[in-house]
């Protein structure tokens, strides 16, 4: 509903909620609003002196362009694409992008670095490579660089696994103990199920360390090296000796045994007879890495045999044999 006033008196809609005057017959600004902008064709051919009013209703007001002035968060539109709008209109072709590099990175290794890797055979691929190139080459040998090459894989994917080479040589003589621990306990549950002596138990356990074929043969080179570094090498000593404790304390439960079932030479002491029996077989092993012809393994074999002998002499009173 519109309604009309001649005399436009500021006080007829003062009281009407929500209700503010647009024209009055004074020119003056009203304090309460903006200035009145010119009057329009329309208002032009009104009778001088008396000008249209209305009061209209202000419920809300429809958002104004903003000026260069005005801040950005209290812009109602934007009259341009924003950043983020322009980046999604070229994500399509940064994800072409993304996936040729990663078929040019994965081409390039496709054997050595499947998609689904198995972490555990990457490590056991990295110590293959070391113990391949200690044995070949020397532990000069073995850098970063050369055991990734060796090994098929990039430098930075043994670096991923292995922080130094300390660390790396570390993993590399525990996890060749593993191997040779395995094969022992293999050896060991056999005899066990056969009934067989603790004197050949100990005796096949001992020979494992002795570098009678490849396989063993780059073992044993890869502990002595270890050993050599770990003389100057803080950490890698305390990892010998944690190795050594091991083997130890296996060698002397081994005699307790033979002593409950009469198998011991009596008085034997059980500490003592571990430390000799591992050092004897230490000391061979060194000596086959120099001299590996048939006679002297022949004669490091009987050693050794003769060494267990001597800590085992008697027959088992549980088996009989």
């Amino acid at each position: 509903m519109t309604a009309r006033c001649c005399s436009g008196s500021m006080t007829t809609w003062a009281n009407v909620p929500g209700v503010a005057p647009v024209c009055s017959t004074t020119r003056g600004p009203s304090p309460s609003s903006k200035p009145a902008r010119q009057p329009n064709s329309y208002a032009r051919g009104s009778p001088v002196g008396l000008e249209p009013c209305a009061p209209v209703a202000v419920v809300s007001q429809a958002p104004r362009r903003p000026n260069a002035g005005q801040p950005a968060e209290q812009m109602p539109h934007r009259s341009r694409p924003t950043v983020s709008a322009r980046r999604r209109k070229g994500s399509a072709s940064n994800r072409h992008l993304n996936m040729r590099i990663f078929l040019l990175c994965t081409g390039r290794y496709a054997e050595s670095m499947p998609r689904t890797a198995d972490h555990d055979a990457r490590r056991t691929q990295i110590i293959d490579a070391v113990r391949g190139l200690v044995a070949s080459d020397g532990p000069e040998a073995a850098t970063m660089s050369r055991i990734a090459a060796s090994a098929g894989v990039s430098v930075g994917l043994v670096q991923h696994y292995y922080a130094s080479k300390n660390v790396l040589l570390a993993d590399a003589y525990d996890r060749t103990l593993q191997v040779q621990q395995g094969r022992i306990e293999t050896l060991v549950a056999s005899e066990e199920q056969a009934r067989g002596r603790i004197e050949h138990m100990v005796l096949g356990a001992l020979t494992q360390f002795l570098p009678l074929d490849p396989g063993r043969r780059d073992e044993t080179i890869l502990f002595d090296y270890f050993s050599s570094v770990a003389l100057r090498q803080p950490s890698l000593r305390e990892a010998w000796r944690r190795t050594d404790d091991v083997l130890l304390a296996r060698l002397r439960e081994a005699v307790v045994n033979a002593e409950e079932c009469g198998e011991a030479r009596e008085g034997v002491d059980p500490d003592d007879e571990a430390r000799r029996l591992l050092a004897v077989t230490r000391g061979l092993a060194r000596t086959l890495l120099l001299r590996d012809d048939a006679d002297e393994v022949a004669r490091a074999r009987r050693v050794l045999a003769q060494e267990c002998a001597s800590t085992f002499p008697n027959p088992c009173r549980q088996y009989g044999s």
